[in-house]
């Protein structure tokens, strides 16, 4: 079998001498940003790594109780977050670990490197974090990125469709309003990384849709937060949200992640929220 190795000397070598990620923080030096890199590095290769080629062979399962993620990606996908290894440069104040951000992409880097299908999953949890902390009003932040950082609930970008690939303007999805402030969300994504999985208990899919009466283009289209499941005030998981996978898809041969068709409100019964709406 292969062996992972990472180059620190290389590494380093970017970080220090040429980015000087020391002199962009006030709270580590070049010794404990290096540390911070090597664990790391060897969290991966004895965690990650050994996984890439096993969760490759058995892909991912479409059953009758959802997508079924590689059971060998489980016990690293844990441990990552049970170690931390999550919040690595997210804000100390939602529970993560500043670095600079330099720091951090190398670190992404080693991930990628050990297993590029697994790394993913959380990948597009951090991405749909982002957004949330960008965009998302008080009460959305609140309840979806604790859930995040524990591990809790995954995250996707749901944003390509049928006849509407890279011209996003396309769209076709539908997002009509109700009285209690939800909306009534209708569509098919497809190529959806991670779009359904049990390494999570939940999922928010962050859905480009058009409300009645939008303007065509780009201008009418707007973001909203599709949970897989809907949930109580505590977070915890209540009724399905007619969010369903109905094909499992390739995408460049990356098998142990799961590339999705994504349909929403088959049944007329997907409720979404407008992101940054109170």
């Amino acid at each position: 079998m292969a062996k992972f190795n990472t180059d620190y000397q290389d590494a380093f070598f970017t970080l220090f001498d040429v980015l000087k990620a020391d002199q962009r923080t006030q709270d580590m030096e070049a010794g404990d940003l290096k540390e911070i890199v090597t664990q790391l590095g060897n969290f991966s290769e004895n965690e990650i790594w050994p996984n890439r080629v096993l969760s490759d062979e058995q892909g991912c399962q479409l059953t009758d109780e959802g997508v079924k993620a590689p059971e060998s990606l489980r016990k690293g996908h844990e441990a990552f977050y049970a170690n931390g290894w999550f919040g690595l440069g997210l804000p100390e104040e939602i529970g993560g670990m500043p670095v600079p951000e330099a720091v951090n992409i190398a670190c992404q880097s080693i991930l990628n490197g050990c297993n590029t299908a697994w790394a993913m999953y959380p990948g597009l949890t951090r991405a749909a974090l982002s957004v949330v902390l960008a965009k998302g009003s008080q009460a959305q932040k609140d309840m979806i990125v604790p859930k995040m950082i524990e591990g809790r609930w995954g995250g996707t970008m749901c944003l390509t469709e049928p006849g509407a690939g890279s011209d996003v303007g396309a769209v076709r999805t539908t997002a009509t309003p109700n009285d209690d402030g939800s909306y009534n969300i209708k569509g098919i994504k497809i190529f959806i990384s991670s779009g359904e999985n049990d390494l999570y208990e939940n999922i928010i899919h962050l859905v480009l849709a058009k409300t009645p009466n939008a303007p065509e283009g780009t201008k009418g289209i707007s973001l909203f937060i599709v949970p897989r499941y809907l949930h109580d005030d505590q977070g915890n998981n209540t009724t399905a949200n007619d969010v369903v996978a109905t094909k499992i898809e390739e995408k460049m041969g990356i098998h142990a992640n799961a590339t999705c068709e994504m349909t929403f409100g088959q049944n007329g019964d997907c409720k979404g929220w407008l992101i940054s709406e109170e």
